[in-house]
Parts: C-alpha cells; structure tokens; sequence
C-alpha cells in the first residue's frame, strides 16, 4: 500500500503579498496576490511577477497553458504565454474562473463571461449573484449563486438547467464525472448529478460549507467542519451513509483544503499554520505534518501529484515534494 511519508519543503520565498489563489501549469506553479501580482515560480527559482492587477486576485484557474484571473474591481486577465495576453474589465468582483479548451470562463455578478481572443460575452444565469464556478466535463460548467446552481454550456453560450438551493459558496467535480458537490452558506453539502435537477443533501455541519474536494479515484468526497476533515464514501449510486467519517488532526479551524489529483491523498492547512496530509481512506491520522507561519491561506496540488503549493497570510510561499512510503 503506497502512502506518504514525508512532505519536504524544496523552494520557500516571500511574495510581495499573501496569496489566496494558486494554480499549476505542467511545473510552473502560480500564485494570485492581495496586491494584485500574479506571480510564477518556475523549477525552484525566485518567483517573477508575470502580471499586475490594480485590486486583489479573487479567481485564478489554471488549464492546460491557459491561465485566467480575476480581481475585485472587475478586472481580468487571460495568459496564453508570456508575452501573450488579454485583459480586460468584467465591472463588477469576480468570484470564480474556470477553462474549458481555449476559453476562460469568469463568474462576475449575476454573469458568466466567456472569454475567447479578443471577444467576451456575458450570459445571465437567473440564479442571482455568483459565487463559485467549475468545470464539470467538456464544455460544460457549473456556476453556484445565492439562489442555487445552473449547469453552463460554454460552446454554446446557454444554460442547460438550474436547481434551487441556499447560498452556494463552493462546488467540486467528482473526477469520474457523476456527481459535482456544491456547499452552501447554512452548514449542508449538496450532491448533484449533471443536469439532474434535484439534490441529495448532507448535513450537521457547524458553519458553513467552503472547503471540499473529491480525491482522486471519486471514492470520497473531503469537506472541512471547523478543524475537522470530514469524508464522505462514495458510490456510482451516491453518498448515502449516514454519517461521514471524522478526522482529527488540527487544533484550530481548517482554513484550507485540497487533494491530490493522482491518488486518494488529501492535504488540510489551518489558522495556526498547521499542514496536514492525510490518506483517508485507510488510516484515521494524517500520514504526513508540516508547519508554516501564519494562516493556511490555500493549497494545491501539482498535476502529477509529486509537489503541493503552500501560501500563508505572511505572504510566504512553499514549494514542496511529495515523499511516497509504505505500511504494513
């Protein structure tokens, strides 16, 4: 059985601001700062500011070698390469981006903006103002907003179907594609099926729901509720246990949450600092521990699994290799 046994800090730097939004493209890693820098750190080097937004990065995504971000003040920018690159102003906060193929997709307001070269369109999705956005598969995305989530055709500029539901304040996609999993402002997880109309719901949380992930072979969804990790097994028929399995690790509330895209690992990062791996499916402990100064402000994930990306409320950022080991 393959399971961690070390998170080594490889590359650490202070960036001119604290970072929210981090982002991988291959093995350039990307940080999206308060002061409006984006940021790129490539194989272990001094990170250089490949742009600068006038207000703080709210929405980075990352895809393929796309990078889309947005800002508070409304401003946005697509990056193809450097040297290429497309700004432009939405007027109002973004809250979320999203690629699919050569399009960046921005959730600002009551609209999704489609980005394509030099064009954009905005599209009202009925759903109120947004507040999260995925992809889900193809074209297709998912947008949350104060009256529920909508399913989003991107080719097509239209939306293929909402549903009514609280506030939704974060969404993630199953990678087996079956389910996206949206949590909302009153403390429930909701478990959607694409374009399916209806939800099944996931309660007792304490607070609300802004922290899950699926891992990586969609056979649990991860959710945070306050400092513990909470897992929910998943099925193709759904997540209809009773109740999640609870991880303690943290002594202070979960801030950050993300897993890896490779194997069934899921990393955790608190307000003291703490930095938790876990393997959640087979050991109730975390399998690997770091500690930085400051709050966990995000994590993420190399595309191969190999490295996590760490930034802290003092503006430092970690570059880490992923160490595998066995148990008995």
């Amino acid at each position: 059985m393959q399971l961690l046994s070390e998170v080594r800090v490889e590359h650490r730097e202070l960036l001119p601001d604290a970072a929210r939004h981090l982002g991988w493209i291959g093995d350039t890693a990307f940080a999206g700062c308060d002061d409006g820098s984006v940021m790129a750190l490539d194989n272990h080097q001094s990170s250089l500011c490949v742009h600068r937004l006038s207000d703080p990065v709210t929405a980075l995504a990352a895809s393929g070698e796309l990078l889309a971000v947005g800002a508070l003040d409304g401003s946005a920018i697509v990056i193809a390469r450097p040297g290429d690159s497309a700004r432009f102003d939405l007027g109002v906060a973004v809250r979320g981006a999203a690629i699919t193929g050569d399009r960046a997709v921005f959730a600002a307001g009551t609209d999704l903006c489609v980005r394509r070269g030099a064009e954009h369109d905005a599209v009202p999705l009925g759903i109120g103002p947004l507040t999260a956005l995925t992809r889900v598969e193809g074209n297709l995305v998912i947008a949350g907003g104060v009256k529920g989530a909508a399913w989003f055709d991107v080719s097509l500029l239209a939306y293929d179907g909402r549903i009514e539901l609280p506030t939704i304040i974060a969404t993630s996609t199953d990678p087996k594609r079956r389910f996206v999993a949206a949590g909302d402002l009153g403390g429930s997880v909701h478990v959607l099926r694409s374009g399916a109309d209806e939800a099944s719901e996931l309660t007792g949380y304490p607070d609300r729901v802004a922290l899950l992930d699926w891992l990586a072979t969609g056979a649990g969804l991860c959710a945070s509720a306050d400092d513990e990790l909470t897992v929910w097994r998943a099925t193709d028929d759904g997540l209809e246990e009773p109740e999640p399995v609870r991880l303690l690790g943290h002594e202070q509330a979960i801030t950050a949450l993300a897993a890896s895209p490779t194997i069934d690992l899921v990393a955790t990062g608190d307000a003291g600092g703490n930095v938790c791996v876990w393997s959640p499916l087979s050991l109730d402990a975390p399998v690997a521990e770091l500690r930085v100064d400051g709050v966990v402000l995000a994590i993420a994930w190399s595309r191969n699994g190999h490295e996590l990306l760490i930034s802290a409320s003092t503006g430092e950022l970690l570059r880490c290799a992923v160490m595998p080991g066995s148990i008995a």
